[in-house]
């Protein structure tokens, strides 16, 4: 059988292709399970509403209020004293139920 070769010497000298078959169903289906839930699960779903997404949030506000700052101590007393009576007002608002 060994001489004349054929499907049937290939099938049993490749072992009933046993290794093959178990190659492709657990070892490459148990890494490509890891990997879809190492790439989707933990680092799309888990870090990116976690804190990637917590430290991107934070990044964008600190990023747009960077933009307020002038360095003029006038603009600064200016918030101040508008949020001074933004406060008060909201205090006398409550007060009058």
């Amino acid at each position: 059988m060994a001489q004349n070769g054929g499907p049937m010497h290939s099938f049993l000298s490749h072992k009933w292709y046993f290794d093959e078959i178990y190659n492709f169903v657990f070892v490459k289906g148990t890494a490509a399970l890891g990997d879809l839930f190492w790439k989707v699960g933990d680092k799309k779903i888990i870090d990116g509403m976690g804190p990637d997404g917590v430290t991107g949030i934070a990044k964008a506000g600190a990023g747009g209020l960077s933009k307020l700052h002038t360095g003029y101590i006038f603009h600064y007393a200016l918030v101040i004293l508008v949020s001074a009576v933004i406060f008060v007002a909201f205090v006398l608002a409550g007060q009058g139920r």
